[in-house]
């Protein structure tokens, strides 16, 4: 069976969307598909070994990443020209559209539709609602929910698939009936504990540092920003120069947040490794560190969702700090296993305390470590996962 994945965003891009689609590519072609990704035009980042090899990547879409509306609609003004023609090179008997962006896939969904071909949507969290909420002006916020209402059109009558029981129900409510849900989750076998002495001394690390890793999408709802405020205050007011913060990834904001930290005075605190490709690199890395980090901004948009950062880091035996509301997915998960400290978004001084409680505390920090790895392994291994989309494409 001939599958592609459509997914608006540049090759091997930092963040969920491309972790999430590589695993699911990777796993179809190892079942005997063929197997290909149709992704964005873009500057070519250095590609996963594995997937390279497996499976071909076809930067054909034109896609712009902006919250700004005219933007927006000239990617989907464009659709119609660059994402037909991906559609006709490809040729899928099963188009599976990863969503958002949506709009640079409009042309795409309609030809194959035309075509009788098969449409799967991969919906990974509420990006029409995130859009209209980051809006200031009445025209843009208009022109968003026209998209919205498009792409629920787009949506009625084929399989829908997204990733928590929230968006299920945030779907069914916009009239969306045929929907699977198919949680993300981490490579346990890849992401797991490690002994953390050779990775450090690699790079260049003691093995009486504290670090704090952060890795994925720099910039969008993730405010490093808030992170180095509050490392420099805890390292400041504790005397602690041996708290670092590793970033893996790349993104927007990642020239601000390292002047930032430049400014701040953690330039011997803070090490950018690069925007890694390779799992087992990223795994390694992570191991290595004694908390992960997800910053995630005040933006409610993201309460219905799991970062994939978080199936990581637990799975690499790391507790969490999370910058969170509390009605959220995510503090509901960890405050109900103990896997790490919620933090409200944006709070400086709070995050500051949660630093310093995961520094000190070294029993705390250890048990929820160990107890993160075992709720990945029992409720989100991304092969038990993968397994229920494959049904699904069968």
């Amino acid at each position: 069976m001939r599958i592609a994945f459509l997914l608006a965003l540049p090759p091997n891009s930092s963040g969920a969307a491309w972790a999430r689609i590589q695993h699911l590519a990777l796993f179809l072609s190892n079942k005997g598909h063929d197997v290909q990704i149709i992704s964005a035009i873009g500057r070519r980042r250095a590609e996963a070994p594995d997937l390279a090899s497996r499976v071909a990547i076809k930067p054909l879409l034109f896609s712009i990443e902006s919250d700004y509306a005219p933007i927006r609609c000239v990617n989907a003004l464009l659709s119609f020209v660059f994402s037909p023609l991906a559609i006709l090179l490809s040729s899928p008997d099963i188009l599976v559209v990863s969503v958002g962006p949506g709009e640079p896939a409009i042309g795409a969904i309609m030809l194959s539709k035309a075509l009788k071909r098969r449409v799967i949507f991969d919906y990974r969290d509420r990006w029409e609602d995130s859009l209209v909420a980051k809006s200031r002006c009445w025209m843009s916020k208009l022109f968003f929910r026209c998209l919205k209402k498009l792409m629920t059109l787009l949506y009625l009558g084929r399989s829908v698939v997204t990733v928590t029981q929230p968006l299920v129900e945030h779907l069914r409510e916009r009239g969306i009936q045929d929907l699977s849900l198919v949680p993300n989750g981490a490579d346990t076998k890849v992401f797991r504990p490690r002994k953390k002495g050779n990775v450090r001394e690699s790079l260049g690390l003691s093995n009486s540092d504290f670090i704090i890793v952060y890795s994925g999408y720099i910039g969008d709802v993730y405010r490093l920003d808030v992170v180095l405020k509050a490392l420099a205050l805890f390292i400041r007011r504790s005397a602690k120069d041996d708290a670092k913060l590793i970033l893996l990834g790349n993104g927007s904001d990642l020239k601000r947040v390292l002047r930032l930290a430049n400014s701040l005075g953690l330039a011997k605190n803070v090490d950018y490794l690069g925007d890694e490709q390779a799992r087992h690199r990223v795994a390694q890395i992570t191991g290595c560190a004694d908390v992960g980090i997800i910053p995630l901004d005040d933006n409610p948009i993201m309460n219905d969702s799991y970062p994939v950062k978080m199936f990581e880091y637990c799975a690499c035996g790391l507790p969490i700090i999370a910058t969170v509301h509390e009605d959220s997915i995510l503090a509901g998960l960890i405050e109900k296993h103990g896997i790490g400290i919620i933090v409200p978004p944006l709070d400086v001084e709070a995050l500051v305390l949660a630093i310093k409680r995961m520094y000190f505390d070294k029993e705390f920090r250890e048990q929820a470590g160990r107890t993160a790895r075992i709720v990945i392994q029992q409720h989100f291994d991304r092969d038990a996962m993968v397994a229920d989309f494959v049904r699904l494409v069968q």
